[in-house]
């Protein structure tokens, strides 16, 4: 199972209502996700330093394992303090599929 700090995807968690095991902090529903996969959602840049490029990069690998909803709240939830502008991840999640 992957181990993932909850700062960045609480609002995932709390829109989709997965639960948190007891004293754990362990989001199961990430569990099946490549370590990999974790580390990119993990590690966002900031706006001005490659964002738009990192939304189509991790939106690429997990197309194999979720549909383009999830990828979009997982992705949102990821970068929920930066402003990001609308439609750019439906548009990177988008475009993105082709090359998955």
């Amino acid at each position: 199972m992957i181990w993932l700090p909850i700062v960045e995807i609480a609002e995932f968690v709390g829109k989709r209502g997965y639960e948190l095991q007891p004293g754990a902090r362990m989001i199961t529903h990430l569990s099946a996700l490549p370590r990999f996969v974790c580390d990119l959602l993990a590690s966002p840049p900031r706006r001005g330093q490659g964002l738009n490029l990192w939304f189509y990069r991790v939106a690429r690998v997990l197309h194999p394992y979720r549909s383009p909803a999830e990828i979009i709240e997982l992705l949102r939830a990821a970068t929920s303090s930066e402003a990001i502008k609308h439609g750019e991840i439906e548009r990177a999640v988008e475009r993105s599929k082709a090359t998955a």
